[in-house]
């Protein structure tokens, strides 16, 4: 019995995305000038070089290949020799379905692999040990102390964190107690949620409804208006996944009421301005921006991996 494993690796789609955007130039393309086939040489030789070191972190197991492979593009074309100047506006690697804090954050933990100060030297080490090994003129009862010094600042340690932690979680009861006193939102929460948002779930392999427990601390009715679901089904091969999910039962529909095929942003816009009953989780930027116009509309927002809600306006 044999099995077949495929994995997909950002060392290909470094090499194709290169070729996407122009910037791979092949010694066999007569029209190449050498200037143009070192660069990209090196150029493609600095992308491989930062994923390589992205082995040494976590990210492959927290982002996609293609998002990775994005982020060490972004990286080689600033810190090769020649820098060479991509689209801004739109970004370029929205051509590729990758967001910009995904690049930032990927390019941010690649560059602090080369800002950690210098190792400690071998002679350092070892004064250090000395001052918590036992000398042969030691007692029994020196020892135990060091001992207990050390697990004392452990404890101290772990005390310190789980002090902070609580605190945090506190605060954050209290602003949902807060919330749900000055507002008519209660439990269970009604959450509409918009494409962008359901993506970035799917695409970082994360549990949508846990994600919302821990913001919200209590149960939530996640829905979807039919024009977000019709857009969806238009692009059907690729958000195959994200469908799958808002099949679930614990996931609502909302009919829409107008009659003609509007963009779901409208739709979304149009629902809170009548009901002012829901919050509204996305991803999306500009439509955040024009609910936070609308008074009494709470939004859910994706931030350093954690959801986070906005107060009312």
């Amino acid at each position: 019995m044999c099995h077949i494993i495929k994995v997909h690796h950002p060392h290909k789609f470094i090499y194709i995305y290169l070729h996407i955007l122009g910037l791979l130039h092949k010694e066999s393309d007569p029209n190449a000038r050498k200037e143009e086939v070192k660069r990209s040489k090196e150029l493609l030789q600095k992308a491989w070089s930062y994923m390589n070191d992205g082995l040494r972190t976590d990210i492959f197991l927290r982002y996609t290949p293609e998002t990775i492979a994005c982020a060490c593009i972004h990286l080689a074309v600033k810190t090769v020799q020649h820098p060479v100047i991509l689209p801004k506006s739109p970004p370029w690697f929205e051509l590729f379905d990758v967001s910009d804090c995904d690049v930032r954050l990927i390019s941010k933990m690649l560059m602090c692999l080369y800002t950690r100060k210098r190792a400690p030297s071998l002679d350092f080490i070892n004064s250090q040990l000395k001052l918590y090994q036992k000398e042969p003129s030691d007692s029994n009862k020196n020892e135990e102390e060091v001992t207990d010094k050390a697990y004392a600042d452990i404890q101290k340690c772990v005390k310190e964190r789980a002090a902070k932690n609580s605190k945090n979680d506190d605060e954050k009861a209290v602003k949902f107690k807060e919330l749900r006193t000055e507002h008519v939102l209660g439990p269970p929460f009604h959450v509409m949620v918009d494409a962008s948002f359901v993506s970035y779930f799917v695409k970082n392999r994360l549990d949508i409804m846990k994600g919302f427990k821990d913001c919200l601390f209590d149960k939530v009715i996640p829905y979807i208006p039919k024009c977000v679901i019709a857009e969806l089904e238009r692009k059907e091969r690729r958000f195959k996944v994200v469908l799958k999910i808002i099949n679930d039962h614990r996931w609502q529909r909302l009919h829409c009421s107008h009659k003609k095929h509007i963009y779901p942003d409208e739709c979304i816009i149009h629902r809170v301005e009548e009901h002012k009953n829901c919050i509204v989780a996305t991803c999306d930027r500009d439509l955040r921006r024009r609910i936070r116009k609308i008074l009494d509309v709470p939004i859910i927002y994706i931030r350093h991996h954690q959801l986070t809600i906005e107060r009312m306006g």
